[in-house]
């Protein structure tokens, strides 16, 4: 899913970013549920508490954010700098600093320098939130979750028509970046998270034989490839209808995103095991870095390119791009990894 998100800023075409944001928003919901459900009554309840256990729980991405955001906005300033206003552009800085621009409607201040920040403050808010969610999800009967996920993405429906009835095209804000929207996607992955805790709970423990363990590795992989065929197939799906369009910023995707999630977690399929290779997991744990790199990489590869050579093919200066993406994530990944050993070092 980084790389649809890292295909879609290249090309700027298909479904590969919108469908990417959404697996990822679902299955911070499903993993926070499944860690924090049965100790909730933990979490903080104050206001200020809250906070700050939100800038905590992304207290790793933060430094990254302050570099990337220094070049995302020397970079925007280089670009602009005849028509920069110095108290509109320093007031963006603070907003995008503090991770609150997206939680106010999108104009040229609410507005990101490093655009893929957007999750990054949607997420802010969410785990402010998230202690409040979990404790009304435990409250839920299990036999309930799944109809209270399926009534939540129906509110969905219902407030993307009508904001874009009432506000047209600049309803994109409300059904892709908008924070208040996306507690659907988190709060529907919080439910099915519990739901599927339930029933791993609730397995008898009996170890199946070789041959019915084969079998359900068999169907598990065949369920997934499935899938996986079924998302690209609407990821590359495009269409005149804006109505359309509009659903395929979150909602078009929001219940396959679920299910994705959810086959995942419980089938241990053939391309589950793939994904937990070596190299896969190298990738996954490089995502959330090479996330807020790759954008500001992409825009200063393709402005040198041009600069000095010229137009290059898409494929060059976008492998370029990635390499530079991933050399930096993980370079990053490895400095954090150090802090974070001699710091225990220090303690003991």
């Amino acid at each position: 899913m980084p790389l649809s998100i890292f295909l879609y800023h290249i090309t700027v075409e298909g479904r590969w970013g919108p469908y990417g944001v959404s697996i990822f928003l679902v299955l911070s919901g499903f993993l926070m549920s499944y860690h924090y459900g049965s100790k909730c009554e933990r979490l903080p309840r104050g206001i200020v508490s809250r906070l700050r256990y939100a800038y905590q729980k992304i207290k790793k991405l933060y430094p990254l954010h302050i570099v990337m955001l220094v070049f995302a906005a020397f970079a925007n300033y280089i670009s602009f700098r005849n028509e920069v206003v110095w108290g509109k552009f320093g007031l963006k800085f603070l907003l995008n600093l503090l991770l609150i621009d997206d939680w106010f409607p999108r104009n040229d201040i609410f507005s990101q320098f490093n655009i893929v920040t957007w999750y990054l403050s949607a997420m802010v808010f969410l785990y402010f939130l998230f202690p409040i969610l979990i404790r009304l999800a435990v409250k839920i009967s299990k036999k309930r979750l799944l109809l209270y996920a399926v009534l939540t993405y129906l509110v969905m429906v219902c407030v993307a028509l009508l904001s874009y009835r009432f506000m047209g095209e600049r309803s994109w804000w409300i059904t892709y970046e908008s924070p208040y929207f996306r507690v659907g996607d988190f709060w529907i992955g919080i439910l099915v998270g519990l739901h599927w805790a339930d029933k791993r709970n609730d397995t008898s423990g009996d170890v199946f034989n070789y041959r019915e363990t084969l079998r359900l590795e068999c169907c598990a992989g065949l369920i997934e490839v499935g899938l996986m065929v079924l998302s690209v197939a609407l990821i590359m799906y495009e269409s005149e209808n804006q109505v359309v369009d509009q659903f395929a910023n979150d909602i078009l995707f929001l219940p396959l995103s679920a299910f994705i999630v959810y086959v995942f977690a419980s089938a241990k399929g053939f391309v589950s095991h793939l994904l937990e290779k070596g190299a896969m997991q190298w990738l996954g744990n490089l995502s959330p870095y090479a996330f807020l790199i790759h954008v500001p990489v992409i825009n200063y590869v393709h402005a040198i390119a041009k600069r000095t050579v010229g137009t290059l093919p898409i494929v060059v200066w976008g492998g370029i791009s990635l390499m530079i993406t991933l050399g930096l994530a993980s370079a990053y990944a490895n400095l954090t990894k150090k802090q974070t050993t001699e710091r225990s070092a220090c303690m003991k």
